[in-house]
């Protein structure tokens, strides 16, 4: 694997050094046509977040934000209800809640998956 952009240079530099850290570690290129699932998530939140701004902050670093010699960071995620589970299993399972206004919403977004 190589990279021609400097920052991505130091990233690929840090995933060199901390894959020895893993029992199995596979780095493999995706390709943006190959992550189309991930953006059109990211247009789907951020064209139909109610109450939320419609501003997408983008953070342009520098340099490569390499980690601090230390402990690794963990995030911490919580598991539960979200908005697109009525829409997964509409694709999924062809099941739509009883509203009908809440039905049609809910074809109007499965559309963009």
């Amino acid at each position: 694997m190589e990279a021609r952009d400097p920052r991505m240079q130091g990233y690929l530099t840090q995933v060199k050094r901390l894959q020895s850290k893993f029992d199995s570690f596979i780095l493999s290129h995706v390709p943006r046509s190959g992550n189309t699932y991930a953006d059109s998530l990211a247009t789907l939140v951020t064209s139909s977040a109610q109450g939320l701004p419609r501003i997408i902050l983008v953070e342009d670093l520098l340099e490569p934000a390499l980690a601090i010699v230390g402990a690794p960071r963990i995030h911490l995620i919580r598991s539960g209800p979200s908005w697109i589970d009525p829409v997964i299993s509409f694709l999924k399972n062809d099941i739509l809640p009883g509203d009908k206004s809440e039905a049609d919403k809910i074809r109007r977004k499965a559309t963009r998956f």
